[in-house]
């Protein structure tokens, strides 16, 4: 059981700090439209550097479409993967898996995650170029859909208000417009405190979901009714004693019950609660991933909704909390000086000027 709550208490960290499983991933668009999406990361796991493909360490599956290479730290180049000589089993390596598509609406179609729950999230990818004679225009987003609130132990609802959900998880630059460096602290010191009573009523709600399903499974269960009606009353009377992450919940319901019996069935019956703990602790699995997402369009960037820019590369960090108070959109619009255009109309101008003046 204590391994299984050990990974259950983890929510509030992966949700609200950072996540165990981190990648880079890069996406390049050229003007005609074809792109390649690439993935890199460190491992040190010989296995998978010998060729082994159970141990894939992507978030994505390596198909025959998806070329692998690892870098050679001593010649400064890629060798192609698997690796036919492990110099050094232990010492961690840098892999690339790049996928090149044709056009980005095929990678549209075609791209897919590979990491647990995050097989079930379809990224919606658009591409458009407009062409306006001085400038080509290029337009990209992509976009992750909200992830469904009933699947959440605790809705957000219940504590943040839409305006604070999307400024907390998603970040807001007009939120705090007008304030100083104060009140900016003091107001989101206060959502902080609302986020983190969320993320500890989801922890409780967890593992208090694991014993009425356990209870509710017995013929003689008499605590049904009692326990669902008592829940709220019992985080709100032990959510300052505890931040759920390793307490068992037995000890709070036998002093709110008045009762031994909760201690007793948790000791009775750990390896039953091991297997529910594991099946309720799923939901955790989403918020594993930790994307540095890296978007690199044709010509200069004109616009954009990425934080970070840089030699017109854009950045994104892509978590799956931040699609869970709204969908996630990601855009960015380039344009491209048609160089040939501005050729043909000097031209066209100075013949027109030369006719007029003869």
């Amino acid at each position: 059981m204590k391994n299984s709550i050990f990974i259950i208490n983890l929510f509030l960290v992966l949700l609200l700090c950072s996540c165990d499983k981190h990648y880079e991933m890069l996406t390049r668009i050229n003007p005609d439209g074809s792109c390649f999406r690439q993935f890199r990361l460190t491992t040190k796991d010989s296995a998978f550097l010998a060729g082994d493909t159970a141990r894939n360490p992507f978030p994505v599956r390596l198909d025959d479409g998806w070329q692998v290479s690892v870098y050679d730290s001593v010649s400064g180049g890629l060798q192609p993967w698997p690796l036919q000589h492990l110099k050094s089993p232990a010492a961690a390596s840098a892999v690339v898996a790049t996928c090149h598509y044709a056009s980005v609406e095929e990678m549209n179609r075609n791209f897919r995650f590979d990491h647990s729950s995050w097989k079930n999230i379809k990224p919606e990818i658009t591409w458009n170029k407009s062409f306006r004679w001085f400038y080509t225009y290029y337009t990209f987003s992509e976009k992750y859909t909200r992830y469904p609130s009933q699947d959440l132990p605790v809705p957000l609802g219940e504590y943040l208000t839409p305006e604070e959900q999307i400024l907390w998880f998603q970040g807001d630059p007009a939120a705090c417009q007008g304030m100083n460096g104060y009140e900016m602290y003091e107001y989101l010191e206060q959502i902080q405190e609302k986020a983190e009573t969320w993320g500890k009523k989801s922890l409780f709600v967890m593992q208090y979901s694991v014993i009425q399903d356990f209870l509710a499974s017995r013929p003689d269960n008499l605590w049904s009714g009692r326990l669902s009606q008592a829940r709220d009353s019992i985080f709100i009377l032990n959510k300052d004693k505890s931040d759920f992450w390793s307490d068992n919940l037995a000890p709070f319901l036998d002093q709110y019950f008045r009762t031994g019996y909760f201690s007793e069935e948790y000791r009775k019956n750990q390896r039953v609660l091991d297997s529910l703990s594991d099946a309720e602790s799923a939901v955790l699995e989403l918020f594993e991933p930790h994307i540095k997402y890296e978007l690199v369009m044709p010509g200069k960037v004109v616009s954009t909704n990425a934080p970070h820019c840089e030699n017109d590369k854009l950045t994104w960090q892509l978590n799956a909390y931040r699609f869970l108070p709204a969908d996630y959109i990601l855009t960015a619009e380039s344009r491209r000086l048609n160089l040939w255009a501005v050729i043909l109309t000097l031209l066209l101008l100075g013949g027109i000027t030369y006719i007029f003046r003869r």
